[in-house]
């Protein structure tokens, strides 16, 4: 197998619908959970910065939280490298979005 192919190609995963296992049934609903978990971070994001702050840099930060939600959904379908990359590509920002937000509208040090 080609190592590029591996890495920026290959399908890990794919959901079988018509053979579905117990793990199958596990991974497609921990993933559908962990998406509306993503869309409930973006809708809370968009409701405080429609509230408080009217920011595009929040607005931005909320629209990356749908995204991944996204990859999320993409997932339970399907777990391959392009996923994996996109996934790691929406991630970076969000996190750096993520320090931008709390440092502009709540600077006070946090835990975690």
């Amino acid at each position: 197998m080609d190592v590029l192919h591996f890495i920026f190609l290959r399908v890990h995963y794919a959901t079988d619908w018509q053979a579905m296992t117990p793990v199958d049934y596990c991974l497609v609903g921990f993933n559908s959970i962990e998406a509306l978990i993503w869309f409930g971070c973006a809708a809370y994001v968009f409701r405080r910065n429609a509230r408080l702050h009217n920011s595009g840099r929040e607005q931005l930060y909320g629209v990356l939280f749908v995204l991944f939600g996204m990859t999320d959904i993409v997932e339970t379908i399907q777990v391959s490298s392009p996923l994996i990359w996109v996934k790691l590509f929406v991630l970076i920002p969000l996190f750096a979005m993520r320090r931008m937000v709390l440092g502009t509208y709540n600077p006070t040090p946090k835990l975690i």
